[in-house]
């Protein structure tokens, strides 16, 4: 199924797929998710993309605005499809189900000694600030309970992608070549 109106262009332009795309995450999960250019995120001053990876911030999926990566119009909306799922996959598969304040069921709570002793005395957890561009998400603050927020974040976000992936290979079987050619491709432009 070719995604773009002209069938002698290669690339896929976002604003021209919008609509399918968004039917698209309503068949496979049933939720009514919008679909977005990557500048889109980067205008809003989140901080945690780029205009070249796919994200989702569990309401939003952003995408790049031009898909022009193979050579055929085919190729590039299997690659679409794939990206799209992919952040579908964070939604649906529960990437967005945590909760600081949810006390923890399968290990001891550390969440409040160790929020409590990373703050100077006095000095209140950070607060959401859309006046001062901050956006303290519950996965920020956990994050930030760790010596090294940063190397603890790209635990989790392999981790947590690994699991999404296993799912929708598992889920959805249709996908699964494409999936395997776009991991071998990215696999592939990894630099040594």
């Amino acid at each position: 199924m070719a995604l773009h109106k002209e069938t002698l262009s290669s690339y896929i332009h976002l604003e021209d797929a919008r609509h399918v795309l968004r039917l698209y995450c309503c068949a496979l999960s049933g939720r009514d998710v919008s679909v977005e250019a990557l500048e889109r995120l980067v205008e809003r001053n989140i901080g945690w993309s780029t205009t070249q990876l796919p994200t989702t911030d569990g309401a939003t999926i952003y995408l790049p605005s031009i898909i022009d990566r193979f050579a055929t119009n085919a190729e590039n909306s299997a690659f679409l499809r794939v990206i799209l799922t992919c952040q579908l996959g964070h939604i649906e598969f529960g990437g967005f189900d945590f909760s600081f304040t949810h006390p923890s069921t399968k290990f001891r709570d550390l969440r409040p000694e160790l929020s409590a002793a990373r703050r100077r005395p006095g000095e209140k957890e950070p607060a959401e600030s859309a006046a001062e561009g901050v956006y303290a998400t519950d996965m920020s603050r956990f994050f930030r309970l760790f010596p090294e927020p940063r190397l603890a974040l790209d635990i989790f976000t392999t981790l947590e992608n690994s699991r999404i992936e296993a799912r929708i290979m598992s889920e959805y079987r249709g996908l699964a070549p494409a999936y395997r050619g776009a991991r071998s491709e990215a696999l592939g432009m990894r630099p040594e």
